[in-house]
């Protein structure tokens, strides 16, 4: 999700700001939000010394920053949200759902379930499966589309 943002922001941000290019400004400041808050969640995490519980609270985390991201995309698609704020909360729920998926969530959960290893091939395996997303779309999206541009 977060590689379909990077790579179609400039078409994504044009169709929410009803066809006119958003600021620069407004641009360099989409992420900001969404990496403060990571930090802060991420840093939260630290000081939950239960593996098992720390897994599920970063799995209830996940699931409400999702629901933050639905329900703010609801809200602009019916007009109650501006271009701005739902982009600013759209980053916020993917920077931080990002997060927890990743390389945090699968050291909890190795140490949750006791067995001895890394969690190195959990994160290439998911990092994969991202990049492989991201071939999928860009192709289906040269190929449908009939032009070169990506």
């Amino acid at each position: 999700l977060r590689q379909f943002r990077d790579l179609f922001s400039r078409a994504v941000l044009t169709a929410a700001y009803g066809g006119s290019v958003p600021p620069a400004s407004v641009v360099a400041i989409l992420d900001l939000p969404g990496g403060i808050a990571t930090i802060c969640l991420l840093s939260g995490f630290g000081f939950v010394s239960s593996n098992r519980g720390a897994v599920r609270s970063m799995q209830l985390a996940m699931a409400g920053l999702a629901a933050c991201t639905a329900l703010t995309t609801v809200a602009w698609t019916q007009g109650l949200l501006g271009p701005v704020a739902w982009q600013l909360v759209l980053g916020v729920g993917i920077n931080g759902a990002i997060a927890f998926g990743s390389g945090s969530l699968f050291d909890r959960l190795l140490s949750a379930s006791e067995v001895s290893g890394t969690c190195t091939f959990m994160i290439f395996l998911a990092d994969m499966c991202g990049y492989i997303g991201t071939l999928g779309i860009l192709g289906w999206k040269m190929l449908s589309s009939g032009s070169q541009e990506a």
